[in-house]
C-alpha cells in the first residue's frame, strides 16, 4: 500500500490513511464478485472478513521478529532491531 504509507510519512494523519486503508480493502471485496463464481463469493468473502480476528490471535504472533532500521543494533522483548549496514551478515533467522 504505498499510497497509505506515502500520505502517513507525508503528514501523519491517521484518521486519512485509515480512510485510505479502508477504500483499498473494500476494492479489494468488490473484485472478488468479478474474478470468481458466484456460489463461491459469499464464501470468500466470509474468509476475507476473518482475516483481522485470525491475525490478531495468540497463535499467530511470533515469539520474536526482526527489524530493520537505520538504528543500532538492539535487543528489546520479542523484536531485535538490526541495523540496515548489518543485514548482509544475517545467515539464519529460524532460532531453533
Amino acid at each position: 500500500m504505498p499510497e497509505v504509507v506515502s500520505l502517513f510519512t507525508q503528514n501523519n494523519d491517521r484518521t486519512e490513511t485509515k480512510r485510505i486503508q479502508k477504500r483499498i480493502f473494500d476494492s479489494y471485496e468488490a473484485d472478488f464478485s468479478k474474478h470468481a463464481p458466484n456460489e463461491i463469493v459469499p464464501r470468500i468473502r466470509m474468509v476475507w472478513q476473518s482475516v483481522p480476528s485470525q491475525l490478531a490471535s495468540e497463535k499467530y504472533r511470533p515469539k520474536s521478529a526482526i527489524r530493520a532500521s537505520l538504528a543500532n543494533y538492539k535487543e528489546e522483548t520479542g523484536m531485535t532491531n538490526i541495523p540496515l549496514y548489518g543485514i548482509e551478515y544475517i545467515t539464519d533467522t529460524n532460532q531453533k
